[in-house]
């Protein structure tokens, strides 16, 4: 099956495609919040609230979620799935940006972003809105692509070179996963660390939805690291070690959370 697979965070379909592939690592992230019921949490870059409803559930109806998304058309999916699951009561979502968060200072106690920090021009700014909001004491956790991992068995490994650099162009702040224990090692936060999970297919339909492939090949051509014709003949190298039972890729996914001090 053939996904949009633009970086829209209104994109439901690319989303939910996403997320059954690290549904583990979405769990492990709500785990090292250490969520209790009554608990107030924040979800920056929510989308259609695939996060805010697991959130939901383990905060309970005496607690509060609340998913922020810069895209009305996200916040209206989220808003409806939150009713059709029946915790619309607790859990909201509006329209923001990750550098002004609607919130108060110290009024959150469990904060998460995921995939977010990549498509901004200053993740540092959004870290500093979520230490801001989170009370002393709450946690955060942040997931991030790192896009330097990513490794595709193919035939043309210096023409996939030159191409796998277009996640550089492709996204604000490409290398937003490697900088991210950094960024919370300051004296705002305590106790930072960082797990690396890894995303593996053998699936080229899968791979091309997750890791963008075919805008990768377009983005190549456009800027000129590879002519139209040699960007899809990687393509078709790729679909051809699949059909001889040969396809791999992989990525890696970091996940740092912290304390806030």
């Amino acid at each position: 099956m053939a996904y949009d697979t633009s970086l829209s965070s209104a994109n439901t379909e690319y989303l939910n495609f996403v997320a059954k592939q690290i549904m583990p690592l979405k769990r492990r992230s709500l785990e090292v919040l250490r969520l209790a019921p009554g608990d107030t949490a924040l979800d920056v870059g929510c989308g259609p609230g695939i996060d805010t409803l697991a959130l939901a559930r383990e905060v309970g109806p005496g607690g509060q979620v609340l998913g922020i998304d810069a895209s009305e058309a996200a916040v209206q999916q989220a808003n409806r799935a939150a009713e059709q699951q029946g915790c619309s009561a607790w859990t909201r979502h509006r329209v923001g940006r990750a550098e002004q968060l609607p919130c108060a200072d110290a009024s959150v106690d469990a904060a998460r972003a995921e995939r977010l920090l990549q498509h901004l021009s200053d993740p540092a700014a959004a870290i500093a809105e979520l230490r801001r909001v989170l009370r002393p004491g709450g946690r955060v956790a942040l997931i991030d692509t790192d896009y330097a991992s990513c490794s595709l068995n193919t035939r043309r490994p210096e023409l996939q070179r030159r191409i796998l650099e277009g996640f550089g162009q492709m996204f604000a702040s490409p290398s937003a996963a490697r900088r991210m224990p950094g960024w919370l090692d300051t004296d705002g936060w305590h106790d930072v660390q960082l797990e690396v999970h890894a995303f593996g297919t053998r699936s080229f339909e899968v791979a091309r939805t997750a890791l963008h492939l075919e805008e990768l090949a377009a983005q190549a051509a456009r800027s000129g690291t590879a002519s139209s014709e040699e960007a899809q003949a990687w393509l078709q190298d790729l679909e051809e070690q699949a059909r001889q039972r040969h396809f791999f890729a992989s990525v890696t996914l970091v996940l740092v959370w912290a304390e806030r001090a």
